[in-house]
């Protein structure tokens, strides 16, 4: 049997050890809550500076607007996602790099990238049809099936040469976007060369 202050002593040990343990428990939530906050903020940060995007892309370019609206609605028509326009899809990863990827991307960044032949060919037969999407035959559609995988040796330059001469990255560096459209860059439009 143990004296009083030994269970005393015991008592207090379990007491602090709960306590220690329901801090860390809270402390796990509070974190988990601010988490969740912080994604939520991001999310809605995202969503914000897509409608700008997209605002801009209605006051620039009506008709890839309409094509962009229509293709989101009529999804269902294709076995894998028609992306674009690319000025919507892409985001640059910093304010430097804006004007060099945009002027990069030219007129194509009102382009679609359809990704399989036969969506290609719905895209043909939604275009010459005489209903609501008729104005997709005045956009541009691209066909990419490609399969390179980014990371894949294209001749890259190294990045200790690209510092060397005071470059920082290279195009599709600065970018994020589907894997289909940095594929399509890099294959196409040499941006890991750029």
């Amino acid at each position: 049997r143990l004296s009083p202050a030994s269970e005393m002593k015991g008592d207090d040990d379990f007491v602090d050890f709960h306590l220690s343990l329901l801090q860390r428990v809270r402390a796990e939530k509070e974190q988990a809550r601010r988490k969740k906050l912080q994604q939520q903020k991001d999310i809605r940060e995202f969503r914000s500076m897509q409608r700008v995007k997209e605002e801009k892309l209605m006051t620039t370019n009506r008709k890839a607007y309409d094509a962009m609206k229509w293709l989101k609605e009529n999804s269902d028509r294709f076995e894998k996602p028609v992306l674009g326009p690319l000025c919507i899809e892409i985001s640059v990863k910093d304010r430097e790099s804006a004007t060099l990827v945009e002027t990069a991307l030219g007129r194509d960044k009102f382009v679609f990238l359809v990704q399989t032949d036969k969506d290609y060919t719905q895209m043909g037969r939604c275009s010459g049809a005489q209903e609501r999407g008729h104005f997709l035959k005045d956009v541009t559609f691209i066909k990419y099936t490609g399969t390179h995988v980014l990371g894949e040796d294209l001749g890259n330059v190294s990045e200790a040469t690209l510092k060397k001469y005071g470059i920082t990255g290279t195009l599709i560096s600065r970018v994020e976007a589907p894997a289909a459209i940095k594929s399509w860059l890099c294959t196409d439009k040499i941006w890991h060369k750029l």
